[in-house]
């Protein structure tokens, strides 16, 4: 396990109940910097070698990757991490390339001391969106069997917006209404979600752009449509043996 507060960034380990180690790693900080990614709140799952929910990477460089138009694509913006999209709202990217003050998030709680580990990240601070006064995320892992709970709460000051979650990944996807899997050459996962009970997982590929920054892999985004007003998402991801 590891915990780096100047960068905001934390790692939590484990493994299933197969025996398989796990990564839980969840990044916080602030959405400037000439290389920074839109990517406040984002995560890898990595399972048996494999991150099965993933973190795209860097782009194919370019001029026009470094800029003002460097947020249009999916592998710098929160499109391509495994982020919600809050009444149709990315989040924002600083100074640097256009924004107009630094967008952010912090971890504000954390415990790797049991079996139940998990970190806290406030990430409303990385949305240019007026009346969103929380965007709260919980990841937690059980070290002992290697299953991840998801937890995203959200708050607004006045009516709600419509929220779309996503997860990325490399791998394989199948979809059977509330649930997925993520299947890769040596491990895979299985996902539910356990909230809103009425959410299924709808799968995207971004085929054209994966090609476009040359990549040999084509990234899947399973994405989650919210019912307007509704103020939590929670989805259960177990390890499955391949």
């Amino acid at each position: 396990d590891a915990f780096l507060p100047h960068c905001e960034v934390a790692k939590m380990v484990g493994q299933s109940n197969a025996g398989q180690p796990i990564a839980l790693i969840a990044t916080a900080g602030n959405n400037d910097g000439h290389h920074s990614h839109t990517d406040v709140g984002s995560f890898i799952l990595h399972v048996n070698g494999e991150s099965l929910i993933c973190e795209m990477g860097r782009g194919r460089y370019s001029r026009e990757y470094f800029r003002q138009s460097r947020y249009e694509t999916p592998f710098t913006n929160s499109f391509g991490h495994s982020l919600p999209r809050i009444g149709g709202h990315l989040q924002a990217p600083g100074p640097e390339f256009g924004g107009r003050k630094q967008f952010y998030g912090t971890i504000v709680e954390h415990d790797f001391n049991t079996a139940d580990k998990y970190v806290t990240i406030d990430m409303q601070n990385a949305y240019d969106v007026q009346n969103l006064t929380l965007a709260r995320r919980t990841l937690r892992l059980n070290a002992t069997s290697g299953e991840v709970a998801l937890l995203d709460v959200f708050e607004f000051d006045g009516d709600p917006l419509e929220i779309e979650e996503a997860l990325v990944t490399w791998s394989t996807v199948e979809v059977d209404g509330a649930t997925a899997r993520i299947i890769g050459t040596n491990a895979a996962i299985k996902l539910t979600i356990q909230e809103p009970t009425t959410a299924v997982f709808e799968a995207t590929s971004l085929d054209q752009v994966s090609r476009e920054h040359h990549k040999d892999s084509i990234l899947t985004r399973l994405s989650i449509q919210l019912p307007r007003g509704t103020p939590r998402f929670h989805v259960h991801m177990q390890p499955l043996r391949r």
